[in-house]
């Protein structure tokens, strides 16, 4: 027998279960990944290795970006100027300075995600979506209801099926994912 010393890490108050929950970034990076913009954001009161990366996605209509620019949209973050497009559509104009979305709180989705470890064996992962969604909020330029933001992830939930689905039907048994728990 011996005596040891050891470091008790303390709770993290990160939760590892799947839904909704409110979260506050600690900080955000662009990358790219073979050509494919990318900004990955991490939460305060997650573990470090806890981060959503985003890929840059454009409307086929439009050709703006909008996949990103909710992240900043939904947080307040860099928002200059906000004009009515005639439509009922706003025409925003934002700063994308990663910098600027740390101390932001912004609604996320965890999922778990299954796959098989390098040795065969099966593991479980919680997972932040790409798709966030706002808070209640009144904003200089925008505001967020109830109503929005039940909207707002109805809409991401509605994206993490239809990726879950592609993702099921293109496995080729490495990979599962568990339904979404709405």
């Amino acid at each position: 027998m011996a005596i040891r010393t050891i470091t008790a890490n303390k709770p993290s108050g990160f939760s590892l279960s799947p839904g909704w929950k409110e979260a506050t970034i600690s900080k955000a990076k662009y990358g790219d990944y073979n050509g494919n913009k990318y900004i990955d954001i991490y939460f305060d009161k997650h573990p470090e290795w806890f981060n959503i990366r985003v890929y840059e996605a454009k409307n086929t209509k439009t050709q703006q970006e909008f996949r990103i620019c909710n992240w900043f949209r939904f947080s307040h973050t860099g928002i200059q100027e906000v004009l009515d497009n005639g439509e009922g559509s706003p025409i925003i104009t934002y700063d994308d300075d990663a910098s600027l979305l740390a101390g932001m709180s912004i609604n996320i989705f965890y999922y778990e995600s299954k796959y098989i470890s390098s040795n065969g064996e099966e593991k479980t992962a919680i997972r932040g979506w790409r798709d966030p969604a706002p808070i209640v909020s009144e904003g200089e330029h925008l505001t967020y209801t109830e109503q929005d933001v039940n909207s707002w992830k109805a809409n991401a939930e509605n994206s993490y099926r239809k990726w879950l689905e592609t993702k099921q039907q293109s496995s080729n048994g490495t990979m599962t994912s568990e339904a979404a728990p709405f």
